[in-house]
């Protein structure tokens, strides 16, 4: 039994496992732990609402690097002005919005191309939207300003000028309230304005040059990274009152929630980790190892992935933050094999019961059968005299819990069947059929794909039916 993970493929849902004919092959890499090279000097990373892409604006190019998520590879670099700076995405996932020097860029989320250019605006870290999408928020470089561009339009409409001395960071919005909250370097500050009277309404004193300000989901809790003491503020919006000061690493200067708020990640500027925060009782937890200098941090929507920026080594880390994943590869398994209806073999993660046969000779067994692809070799689960027209049915039920997925790689066999044909039951129990799908090829087709039961709950185990010889190897649990 080894540990990895790996991204999951999309599938559509079944309640009968012969409604679809057929589905294609996919194949998947493991992303958690990546380490992506991007261009020079990676300043802040932003995902678009679905995930699916994230955003590198390079500081020391006038570029922006794309990376596809699920494979972990940059796949476009789009030129924007010099020095990108801050970006953030809008909430209908169509834009992201990037800044340079005294202009912005609008890139087109589904072109990959620059569809608009922004006059007049400027920004030290990010560039929120409103919660409803209309607005973008600049905090202005180098003075005590923020700009209120209107999102359709491109338009600046208004703004908020800020008395006494001032260097603004970085400004985020409440999601459920008209309020903005803007870090001030120079005083140590963390301003709160009324973003429908563009009026101050609170300053709350945190530590030493604030630098990147985080909200919460719920719109209940900030972070606010204090740069020059190496400490987080957490402030209660409810009250804007200060509930802890916690102690990262060196230079903390961008903050992440996790999707549930339990977590924050706090990107370490001065050094290589990003810091790890539990909300409920405001302990750090760890230190997670990332390139040098990490300047930003980001979250997929599902928490399971975070990704730090990291200006000193021209790189993008990718840090798997989701539940446990262990996966059976049946190299550990001595061999063995069942042939009598009822009979089981043990794995260090499933019980492997066969269920069914349609000829007293077919046998289920764990060997090798030097199958030799890149993700089915070495041991696999086999089901051998089946090569033409021979039923077999086995289920792999967990040895202990439940999983929120499972996936595994499987290949065809020697067949010589009319309609070789896979069926996959993933159940809740003996009765509950979670999902359900079905596979079929034409004879003699040699293929091999993953099968993936995407996000469910309470799986307890798999039932396989095969029409024909497959292997089945890889087989990766996601443990609730």
């Amino acid at each position: 039994m080894t540990t990895k993970s790996s991204p999951n493929i999309s599938k559509d849902r079944l309640t009968d496992p012969r409604a679809v004919p057929q589905k294609s092959s996919q194949i998947g890499v493991s992303t958690a732990g990546a380490e992506i090279p991007v261009g020079a000097g990676p300043i802040t990373v932003i995902l678009r609402l679905k995930g699916d892409l994230a955003f590198v604006l390079n500081n020391r190019e006038s570029s922006v690097t794309v990376i596809d998520v699920k494979s972990a590879k940059p796949i476009k670099t789009i030129e924007v002005g010099a020095g990108p700076r801050g970006a953030s995405a809008s909430p209908n996932g169509r834009d992201v919005v990037v800044c340079h020097g005294a202009t912005a860029s609008v890139i087109d989320c589904n072109s990959l191309e620059v569809r608009a250019v922004i006059e007049g605006v400027s920004t030290t870290a990010n560039t929120p939207f409103s919660p409803d999408g209309k607005y973008v928020y600049f905090c202005a470089n180098g003075a005590p300003q923020v700009i209120i561009v209107d999102a359709e339009s491109l338009e600046v409409v208004d703004g908020i000028t800020i008395e006494g001395p001032t260097d603004v960071f970085s400004i985020v919005i409440n999601p459920y309230r008209p309020l903005a909250y803007i870090s001030n370097t120079e005083l140590g500050e963390v301003l709160i304005f009324d973003t429908q009277t563009m009026a101050l309404t609170k300053k709350i004193k945190v530590g030493e040059g604030p630098t990147g300000l985080a909200i919460s989901s719920d719109g209940k809790l900030l972070a606010g990274c204090n740069f020059l003491d190496d400490t987080i503020s957490f402030i209660n919006l409810n009250d804007d009152a200060i509930v802890a000061t916690v102690g990262v690493g060196p230079n903390p200067i961008a903050a992440v929630f996790s999707p549930d708020g339990r977590l924050a990640y706090i990107a370490n500027g001065g050094g290589d980790t990003v810091s790890v925060i539990d909300t409920e009782n405001f302990q750090y937890v760890e230190d997670l190892s990332v390139g040098q200098n990490p300047f930003d941090v980001a979250i997929n929507p599902e928490g399971t992935r975070v990704y730090a920026a990291n200006v000193g080594s021209d790189s993008v880390s990718v840090l798997n933050t989701g539940p446990s994943e262990v996966v059976e590869d049946f190299e550990s398994v001595e061999a063995a094999q069942i042939g009598e209806v009822g009979e089981i073999m043990l794995t260090d993660i499933f019980k492997v019961t066969l269920l069914e046969v349609s000829d007293p000779e077919q046998y289920l067994a764990i060997s090798n059968a030097e199958w030799g692809r890149e993700w089915v070799s070495g041991n696999a689960l086999n089901n051998y005299d089946a090569h033409t027209d021979k039923m077999m049915a086995y289920s792999l039920e967990l040895n202990e819990g439940t999983a929120s997925t499972i996936r595994f790689w499987m290949a065809n066999g020697n067949n010589t069947s009319l309609i070789p044909y896979l069926d996959v039951w993933f159940m809740g129990g003996p009765d509950n059929v979670l999902d359900a799908r079905h596979f079929s090829w034409p004879p003699d087709t040699a293929f091999e794909m993953q099968v993936d039961s995407g996000a469910l709950q309470g799986i307890q185990s798999i039932k396989i039916r095969t029409n024909g010889q497959f292997v089945i190897d890889q087989i990766e649990v996601v443990r609730e």
